[in-house]
């Protein structure tokens, strides 16, 4: 076992599942699917999340900008308030997404919007959803147990686009 791969044999012969990239498709077809439903509630997280000034990301010119990053964040159901001059706050979060994974993913929507002045929306949500799933899922070396890799195999087959994660990588390959 390598904790990378998932070996399967098929009609086609066998199949050799990069676990990290099927989880990252089923991942993100799970988040497209909750958004674009948008049938999820909000849940009011007991101690706000503080989004502080790491690395110098809350400065004021994205203090300035919080109208235009709450118009994006509003596709998520998510909404920042300033909080001092290097600091946002967060007071809810969807319940489509994991707490531990609410930081991350405020970050990397905003080191998007720092890093690219005018950002279109959709390629923001597309790079920010697919970034949320590549953080949640198995990594290389996660050892999974054999019910959870015919889970994922079978969630995999369950998908629209099952032969590549969202950044391109194919998730799996067939040996004739």
């Amino acid at each position: 076992m390598s904790g990378k791969y998932i070996l399967a044999q098929g009609d086609s012969g066998l199949y050799i599942v990069d676990q990290h990239a099927a989880m990252e498709r089923i991942r993100y077809e799970y988040y497209q699917d909750q958004l674009l439903n948008k049938t999820y509630n909000q849940q009011d997280l007991l101690i706000p999340l503080l989004i502080e000034g790491y690395s110098s990301l809350i400065n004021s010119s994205l203090i300035n900008r919080i109208e235009e990053i709450n118009h994006i964040l509003s596709a998520f159901q998510m909404n920042l308030e300033p909080f001092g001059e290097d600091t946002m706050v967060l007071r809810s979060i969807p319940t489509w997404i994991k707490d531990n994974e609410v930081k991350g993913f405020i970050e990397s929507i905003l080191d998007m919007i720092q890093d690219e002045r005018t950002v279109r929306e959709e390629d923001l949500r597309r790079r920010a959803i697919a970034t949320l799933a590549c953080h949640s899922s198995v990594r290389f070396n996660e050892y999974l147990s054999m019910s959870e890799m015919e889970a994922l195999i079978a969630s995999l087959r369950a998908c629209r686009q099952p032969l590549h994660c969202p950044h391109g990588r194919p998730t799996l390959i067939v040996v004739e």
